[in-house]
């Protein structure tokens, strides 16, 4: 059976709007999770500006001490692995490294871009956070003077997304995705 041109058109435009909008509820949901930490941001380079504004974020939490695995295993890169997380004050620290989901939470889900003999590094696909036009220089300054740090919500199946932008501590952007 064929469809007639305009329903087919009004299918695939129904469609496509709901794959938008399923993704946009997917990051809803992720980013009103009632787990969330605070994470330390330390300086990278470079700076993209045909993609606009951003900071380019790497945390002390990517960069995991080979000793910090349990049970102690090999990694490779591209494999998936969880980091349990602990209070380190205002923010929080990796204590641990695993293949499989922790029992304790909160925990991060990322995977390994590079493993090293005495550190592995991770990502958690949170290392890029939009400002406004014209604000990105800034936060680079401030991030290089390690005066930046991230809230981060996390979902319990440790997939994280980023919720603020702080300053010395206090709150200078928040994602608001609607």
């Amino acid at each position: 059976m064929k469809l007639p041109y305009p329903l087919a058109l009004v299918l695939v435009a129904i469609v496509q709007l709901a794959l938008v909008a399923w993704n946009i509820g997917q990051q809803e949901l992720l980013l009103a999770t009632p787990d969330e930490v605070r994470l330390d941001v330390r300086p990278v380079d470079p700076h993209d500006l045909l993609r606009g504004d951003y900071v380019v974020l790497r945390f002390t939490v990517s960069g995991i001490e080979r000793t910090k695995f349990l049970p102690t295993l090999n990694v490779a890169e591209g494999d998936q692995v969880y980091v349990s997380l602990v209070p380190d004050g205002d923010t929080w620290m990796a204590a641990a490294a695993h293949h499989a989901p922790p029992d304790s939470r909160p925990f991060l889900r990322g995977t390994v871009v590079r493993p090293g003999a005495r550190q592995v590094w991770v990502d958690y696909g949170i290392t890029r956070f939009f400002v406004p036009e014209g604000a990105g220089r800034d936060l680079e300054r401030l991030r290089n003077d390690q005066r930046l740090s991230v809230d981060v919500a996390i979902d319990s199946d440790g997939r994280a997304a980023l919720k603020r932008l702080l300053v010395d501590g206090e709150v200078r952007y928040e994602v608001s995705l609607l």
